[in-house]
């Protein structure tokens, strides 16, 4: 981890100066999750995590869950009828929490490159697109997608 990250400076070098042994390093799969539609049973609905997990390589897993309970709270508050209210929530947040799992999973996947045409090629495609591939995803998220 060290040899990976050593073009790394600032807090990165701090941290892993910090790391005193390989036990301090806690590595496990990255996984994402999305449970298929309806995200309810009657009046009961799953939201955030439990219905749309996705990798940590955007940092939108807790904004999506903090947009499905600030969207939610008003349909529920004027909802006589919680179970449609739950099933319609459910297909409305659908596309853009698929959405995201699948663009997070390409930044992890691009990320994750070792061989080093890969790298030289991702690398080169951050200079020369990355400004506008990120323009891209908060656009369509700002669209309401």
């Amino acid at each position: 981890m060290r040899e990976k990250l050593a073009e790394f400076k600032g807090p990165a070098a701090a941290l892993l100066d910090g790391l005193m042994s390989p036990e301090g390093v806690l590595y496990t799969a990255v996984e994402e999750m999305a449970l298929p539609l309806p995200w309810n049973k009657g009046r009961v609905l799953i939201i955030g995590d439990g219905a749309h997990a996705c990798t940590p390589y955007m940092g939108q897993g807790g904004a999506m869950a903090l947009e499905d309970s600030i969207l939610l709270a008003p349909q529920i508050a004027a909802s006589s009828d919680l179970a449609a209210t739950f099933t319609a929530f459910g297909a409305s947040r659908h596309e853009r929490c698929s959405f995201v799992r699948k663009v997070s999973r390409q930044v992890g996947d691009a990320g994750g490159k070792e061989l080093p045409d890969d790298v030289d090629a991702r690398n080169k495609r951050l200079q020369t697109q990355g400004q506008a591939d990120v323009d891209s995803f908060y656009a369509r998220m700002f669209a309401g997608t």
